[in-house]
């Protein structure tokens, strides 16, 4: 929990301070191309087809059943397969470059060499991933976050020289890049200390082989539908607007805030389901306990992210890039990114579950709900307003996609169903506080904005992360 809170300090150094300066140091519209050309490679990852949660997830269960040989056979395919993928994502960006330089326009190059960063932090992530995987199920998450803490913060500091070397938006990419290398050492020397079991030699090494494949072709599936989803946006602006690339800018900054936060709150609930797995495995009543509370508690996290959303990001917009990238209906777009964060985070809360349960099958629907309304509700909507429409159709499909995770998860035998409508009203009552509030704090000063968000999460944030930890401490227990 310790390395989660100090994660979300560096991602909000990353994301508030790093990208400001980027966003108003370079034009609008090479800032939106970037952020496109990276929503597009960003798919090569899905090459690797879910091996590592799956593997994670066999990894965890072998654990809780003191089959280590397993164990130590599940991550030796891992990193076969990781290899093997690595090698192939290397021979496809080099004849990209090779091609770029033969067509001789200098704007191919530059392309190529955004292209080439990006696809090695990818490639990079791919050699981090056996490890994490290990640690992971291995019950050493807090390592997979001390590891991705100080590869956050080396990433931002090594971007922001870069950037005031005169790199623009590349020396966000070269900072991944540089510090992915560091973190692929931390990282092995871990395993090797931590997971001894790694280190043996490998009995067997094809059994269960297909076992592994079915379930990382779920997740893959999954993924796909995820990353379709989350690099949408820029399409959409592409096809359904005139100015896209501004649009991509200007949605992709208000959303910054919000993303950071279902990122963070999913973190901080998925410390658990390495854990999760492991008591299923050994006693499933106690292990849906267990998420219930974590689940309950998590809930009402995404409702008080709700409303610090919704309350403070118009304001807060404001100040932060000076204006540049206000919104006519700043306060209504709050409020939608507000509830995309509670859905979010009520969603990737609930589902985790399934995995853990080998109901991956549930995480799959849920995700094409979700996709499938997107790409339905946001068209019309965005050649109305392209950032409002945008902001609603995201949380207007996320809250599908979550209603269904959630509904499944009540059907479960044995488990409360008394969730839904407790995690209703969290967010009914954080929607309505909100959007009543909201208005009212378009206008404030910015020591006005200070205040109250430092009040905001003294009186909620903080006591909801120690609930958090109480009840996940407890559970243990």
């Amino acid at each position: 929990m310790s390395a989660s809170v100090l994660n979300i300090g560096t991602a909000i150094f990353n994301n508030f301070f790093f990208l400001r300066a980027v966003a108003l140091g370079v034009p609008k519209d090479e800032l939106g191309s970037y952020l496109f050309l990276a929503s597009v490679v960003g798919y090569v990852g899905l090459a690797q087809a879910g091996m590592d949660l799956a593997a994670a997830q066999q990894i965890a269960e072998s654990v809780g059943k003191n089959e280590y040989t397993a164990a130590n056979r599940i991550f030796y395919q891992l990193g076969l397969y990781n290899r093997f993928i690595s090698g192939v994502l290397a021979a496809a960006v080099l004849g990209f470059v090779l091609w770029s330089y033969v067509q001789g326009d200098a704007s191919y190059r530059d392309t190529s060499l955004v292209v080439v960063t990006l696809v090695s932090s990818i490639i990079l992530r791919l050699w981090c991933n056996p490890n994490i995987a290990a640690l992971s199920g291995g019950q050493h998450f807090h390592i997979s976050s001390i590891a991705s803490l100080g590869n956050a913060f080396a990433s931002v500091l090594i971007g922001y020289l870069l950037f005031l070397g005169g790199l623009g938006v590349l020396s966000i990419a070269l900072g991944q890049l540089i510090s992915g290398f560091g973190n692929y050492l931390f990282l092995r020397h871990q395993r090797a200390a931590r997971c001894l079991w790694s280190l043996e030699p490998v009995q067997n090494g094809r059994q269960d082989l297909g076992k592994l494949v079915k379930f990382g072709l779920l997740v893959s599936g999954v993924a796909l539908l995820n990353m379709i989803d989350a690099g949408s946006d820029p399409i959409l602006f592409r096809l359904f607007t005139g100015a896209h690339a501004e649009n991509t800018a200007d949605f992709n900054m208000w959303a910054r805030m919000p993303l950071l936060s279902i990122a963070l709150l999913s973190v901080i609930a998925n410390n658990s389901s390495a854990l999760l797995t492991a008591r299923l495995q050994q006693d499933r009543p106690a292990g849906l306990v267990f998420h219930n509370k974590i689940f309950l508690a998590t809930s009402c996290l995404g409702a008080l992210a709700l409303i610090s959303v919704a309350i403070w990001l118009t304001p807060f917009m404001h100040f932060w890039l000076k204006g540049e990238f206000d919104q006519e209906f700043g306060w209504h777009c709050s409020v939608a990114l507000g509830l995309m964060v509670f859905f979010r985070t009520i969603q990737s809360s609930g589902i985790f579950v399934f995995y853990a349960l080998q109901m991956g099958r549930i995480v799959l629907i849920s995700s094409v709900i979700q996709v499938s309304a997107k790409w339905l509700i946001a068209p019309w909507l965005i050649s109305q307003e392209p950032v409002l429409g945008c902001a609603i159709a995201s949380a207007a499909s996320t809250g599908l996609g979550a209603i269904f995770a959630v509904w499944r998860l009540c059907c479960l035998s044995g488990y409360p169903r008394r969730n839904f409508l407790i995690a209703a009203a969290y967010g009914t009552s954080a929607f309505c506080l909100a959007t009543f509030i909201a208005p009212l704090v378009t206008s404030v000063s910015l020591p006005q904005l200070l205040t109250g968000v430092a009040l905001t999460l003294a009186i909620t944030g903080i006591p909801a992360l120690f609930l958090l930890q109480r009840a996940r401490v407890q559970a243990i227990a």
